[in-house]
């Protein structure tokens, strides 16, 4: 078993989840943003101009009316 099939199995009901209870409405944003980690992963980058400098950057699409 792979290190990300060890993730998918939490990540992949998730979306599922998302899918069934979300609909998203007509105004969509893309942003990227970097979630504060500092343990050992092959993923980790660096990001001088965050306050939180260490993290894994993720890109999220973001509804205008619930945020």
């Amino acid at each position: 078993m792979t290190r990300i099939s060890l993730v998918n199995e939490i990540f992949d009901p998730f979306v599922l989840a998302l899918r069934e209870h979300f609909l998203p409405g007509q105004n969509l944003t893309v942003d990227e943003m970097l979630l504060r980690f500092r343990g050992r992963t092959k993923f980790r980058v660096y990001m001088k101009s965050k306050p939180g400098k260490y993290g894994m950057k993720v890109w999220v699409i973001v509804d205008s009316e619930t945020g």
